[in-house]
């Protein structure tokens, strides 16, 4: 099985357009981290959120009640913290990546408390060439998501082990290489890095396991 390496252009961008997920999470004062995503119907995506803190009830009951969410089910994960999967009419920035030569490094959902509502949010992306760039440009101004570039730089990855990843999975993995917890020793504890993420110490080790899995799953295919 052979594997085609490609250069990238990372590219970040600052996208100011609906987003009812985190517009709720400031509301409520919640901590939601998007942990996977993927297509529910040709319509419809199906998100997987880890929620921490805040009034959690509260941002569940509000989100059933938005026009483009179809179903949250829920489960509690300890005292101030739960586990939501919401089925919604697919996010415009779910869309440009299904329909684009664009893959996500991290989503514009993701919300942590102390972030201003109305501040845009980072979007960091793997672009495959200039045409998709523009493309995804136009797409998101067509959707009514006003955007900023931001840096870019050339990143080589393996593409079809990268793809197998969700964008929250690539997101925690590159931080936690970044700052050295693959680094032996480790330059960073499981907790500290939780912390940085804003996330459980619990729930993060189970992405980096999930993550980790898939990656040396791809690598073994590779190797046969």
């Amino acid at each position: 099985m052979h594997e085609c390496v490609g250069v990238l252009n990372e590219i970040q961008l600052k996208v100011d357009g609906s987003n009812a997920v985190k517009d709720l999470a400031n509301r409520f004062g919640v901590s939601v981290s998007v942990v996977d995503c993927k297509p529910f119907s040709p319509q419809r995506m199906a998100l997987f959120l880890e929620l921490v803190g805040g009034d959690i009830e509260g941002f569940l009951n509000a989100l059933k009640l938005e026009e483009s969410v179809k179903k949250v089910y829920s489960e509690s994960n300890g005292v101030s913290s739960a586990w939501a999967i919401t089925v919604m009419d697919t996010p415009v920035y779910c869309r440009v990546v299904q329909e684009n030569d664009v893959f996500c490094l991290s989503c514009p959902m993701n919300y942590v408390v102390g972030e201003s509502r109305v501040q845009p949010s980072k979007w960091r992306v793997l672009v495959g060439n200039r045409l998709a760039l523009r493309r995804t440009l136009d797409l998101l101004g067509e959707s009514g998501v006003r955007v900023e570039l931001g840096d870019m730089k050339q990143s080589s990855v393996k593409l079809s082990g990268y793809r197998s990843l969700s964008p929250h999975q690539r997101d925690v993995l590159k931080r936690a290489y970044e700052l050295g917890y693959f680094d032996f020793p480790r330059k960073i504890t499981l907790r500290r890095l939780a912390q940085k993420l804003g996330v459980r110490p619990s729930s993060l080790s189970e992405v980096l396991r999930r993550a980790q899995s898939k990656v040396v799953t791809r690598f073994f295919e590779y190797e046969r």
